[in-house]
């Protein structure tokens, strides 16, 4: 038995020995060190454009005479083996980018830098595996991405002819500012009609560096909590673009007219506080009527919220700056539209400027139901 016992050890340990022998060759001409595909996105890191502020995480493998394997904690350690990553430009779009191990797989972690730009940023950055005694590179690849906004092609541009409308989309909210003097020259100079789903606006597009008209409608949760009886639309425009002047903006209000009960109020949201906004009622269109110059973050209420009343759990933000010369066109006055009056209140101008930004509703917009 004790013989039988001592043979069944020896060859264990013979075929133990074995497989530390067979370690993996890597042949860098023909093997590859692959970053995959983003799983919740669905996006190839090689060529991809990203949105800033948002985090990405991409699984790493390696793929060794035709077979890949997932790059893990016991690979690594089996093959004796190193991951390393170097940034060769771009970094002043990206707010970090590492390989990191999570329940023994690695991955790259990537997250942008936030705002809303209307210049992309190239990135790229280089991966390699090393051999951990020798420090020998096993196997390199290099990754280029963009980091920005979708800008509007050339092509849609140049097709337009003077009086057409433009249109935005979430996927490409950029005009750059070739473009923005091709619509110009195209329509004289005068006020473009810019639309999307559910809003239009007439919109002045001379003397801009590039336009980025993002919107979301995503709901500020402490405002839900805080008026949770309220009837509510959220219109976002983050890169809170500044046209210069007032002008019209109308958003479809087709579909949600009933639930408002013919009582419609608007307003600013700046920081934590809210600004009351002026707007009309078209019951012919069905469209809610604004003037502003500027775009933000607006609410669209049914019940009367008093003027500057703060939205507990807000962060608390300060002000746009005053326009350089306020503009007459609004009922109250030259009143300046980013900025309460001491003496009368809201300023009658505060309602030019939440009422733009209104531009991004419609059927897109966030609804509250009761």
């Amino acid at each position: 038995m004790k013989k039988c016992l001592s043979v069944l050890l020896a060859g264990a340990l013979t075929a133990a020995m074995g497989m530390t022998a067979f370690a993996l060759e890597i042949d860098g001409e023909t093997d590859q060190l692959v970053i995959g595909q983003e799983e919740e996105e669905e996006i190839q890191l090689a060529g991809a454009l990203l949105t800033p502020g948002e985090s990405y995480t991409f699984p790493l493998s390696v793929t060794v005479d035709g077979v890949t394997m997932e790059l893990t904690e016991e690979l690594l350690d089996e093959e004796d083996w190193r991951i390393r990553l170097e940034e060769n430009y771009g970094a002043e779009a990206v707010a970090s980018c590492r390989v990191e191990e999570d329940g023994g797989d690695y991955s790259l972690q990537l997250t942008l830098r936030g705002g809303y730009p209307v210049e992309q940023t190239e990135a790229k950055y280089t991966l390699t595996l090393t051999d951990r005694k020798s420090r020998d590179t096993l196997l390199k690849t290099e990754v280029e991405f963009t980091c920005g906004y979708g800008q509007m092609a050339d092509e849609e541009i140049e097709a337009l002819d003077e009086g057409d409308s433009i249109e935005i989309t979430a996927e490409t909210p950029v005009l750059t500012v070739g473009q923005l003097e091709t619509i110009g020259e195209l329509n004289r100079y005068n006020a473009v009609l810019v639309e999307g789903e559910g809003w239009s606006y007439l919109a002045n597009t001379y003397g801009h560096e590039g336009l980025n008209l993002y919107y979301d409608t995503k709901p500020v949760e402490a405002m839900l909590d805080q008026f949770a009886d309220d009837q509510m639309k959220f219109l976002n425009f983050p890169a809170q673009p500044d046209f210069g002047r007032l002008e019209e903006l109308r958003i479809d209000m087709s579909e949600d007219a009933e639930d408002y009960d013919g009582q419609f109020y608007a307003y600013r949201l700046l920081g934590d506080k809210l600004l009351t906004l002026k707007c009309t009622y078209d019951e012919d269109t069905e469209e809610l009527v604004l003037r502003t110059r500027s775009l933000g973050q607006f609410v669209i209420t049914d019940h009367q919220i008093p003027n500057g009343t703060t939205v507990s759990g807000q962060p608390a933000g300060q002000q746009p700056a005053a326009p350089s010369s306020p503009e007459q066109g609004e009922e109250g006055g030259s009143q300046d539209e980013s900025r309460p009056n001491p003496e009368t209140g809201a300023g009658d101008g505060i309602a030019a400027a939440a009422a733009v930004m209104l531009l991004s509703g419609g059927t897109a917009l966030a609804l509250r139901k009761k």
